[in-house]
This record gives C-alpha cells, sequence and structure tokens, in this order.
C-alpha cells in the first residue's frame, strides 16, 4: 500500500577464492645448443603445493610424451640429434588440483660452424692475375665475417680483414706456391680456417 516501507534484506553470496590455483610468472625458453651440450628448460610458477611435471614432442613423434623424471621447476638434458625442432612444456598443478599449463619452448640444433674456399680460376696461373676467391660457410651462430691471407715462401700477407664479404679479388702478382686461407668467425666468435695451395708462374 501507498506510504508502506517495505524493507528487503539483500542477498549475499559467498564466493570461495582459491589462493593455491597456480600461477605462471617466467615462461620456458627456446633453446638452440650442441649435441652433446645441457639444455635446461625452466618455468617459475606462484601459488602453494606447486607440483610439475614435463613434456615434450620430437619431430618423429604424433603426440605428446611425458618427460619421465622431470618434476621440478627447472629441469635439464643432453642435447642430441633427434632432438632439433623438439618441443617442451610444463604442466603445473596446485595444492588443490588447479592445473596450469607453460608455454612451448622450441629446441633448435647448432650445427658445426665449416667453411669452404673455392676460386674462380683453376691453378696455376700467370703472374698478375686477378683471381675472386669464395667463401661458403654453414651452422655456428648468428652471421658471419671473413678474413682472408696467405702464405708464400715464408712471406705472411694479410688479404683482407674481417668483413661481412665473403669474396676477395686475389691480385696474385708473386711467382711461386701460395697458401690462401680464409678465417670464417660466427656471432659467438667461434672460428674455422678453409685454406688451399695455388700456383703462380
Amino acid at each position: 500500500k501507498r506510504g508502506t516501507l517495505i524493507d528487503a534484506a539483500p542477498n549475499f553470496c559467498r564466493v570461495p577464492i582459491n589462493l593455491s590455483a597456480p600461477v605462471i610468472t617466467s615462461q620456458p625458453a627456446n633453446v638452440t645448443a650442441k649435441v652433446g651440450d645441457t639444455v635446461t628448460f625452466s618455468v617459475k610458477a606462484s601459488g602453494s603445493g606447486l607440483q610439475y611435471q614435463w613434456y615434450y614432442k620430437k619431430k618423429s613423434d604424433s603426440s605428446w610424451n611425458v618427460w619421465n623424471g622431470h618434476t621440478t621447476a627447472s629441469t635439464s638434458g643432453t642435447m642430441a640429434n633427434d632432438w632439433d625442432g623438439m618441443q617442451v612444456y610444463c604442466t603445473v598443478t596446485g595444492a588443490e588440483g588447479d592445473i596450469v599449463n607453460s608455454n612451448t619452448a622450441v629446441v633448435t640444433l647448432q650445427k658445426e660452424l665449416k667453411a669452404s674456399m673455392t676460386a674462380q680460376y683453376a691453378s696455376p696461373q700467370k703472374a698478375g692475375t686477378t683471381i675472386r676467391l669464395t667463401v661458403s660457410a654453414t651452422g655456428g651462430t648468428g652471421s658471419y665475417k671473413y678474413k682472408f691471407y696467405s702464405e708464400c715462401n715464408g712471406i705472411w700477407t694479410k688479404l683482407w680483414d674481417y668483413d661481412t664479404k665473403n669474396t676477395y679479388n686475389w691480385h696474385a702478382t708473386t711467382v711461386g706456391t701460395h697458401t690462401v686461407y680464409c678465417d670464417v668467425k660466427d656471432s659467438s666468435g667461434k672460428v674455422v680456417c678453409s685454406n688451399f695451395k695455388y700456383q703462380i708462374v
């Protein structure tokens, strides 16, 4: 009725808050390594009573596999050839059974740094001939730099210091047997050398 005040008590609903539910705060990172290297994957999470289980899938696998024995926040393994392209992730389980999955990390095989050098013209060549030297490099890490030098009759000559160019126009003027070298350096600082003997007449 008009003028009558009706007091309605509000309804309250109690919402449980699960403080033990895990939350991942740091994800596992991609890894690049050589065969035999120790590779490490790590995940960080907040919550209580946390348990960890890592999983992997190689290129040849059609489904994910439990990584038996890898049940800590940080885990390691030894790089193998068949690990190239392998994917890894971790499940984190809280005290009340809540589960969260980490991002997937990818493993890449770092191949051995190799280099080979060829000459534009076959040996021997006449003195004064300009011969283009070309170097091909594979493996290693990142980009490459090239340094050309030679030795003839006990005399060493630096032809070209480290540069990103993989070719050098060698103007050979000294008669004799030359040993021509190229040092190839990758981004990690590792160096390999390619060389051959060349006759100038």
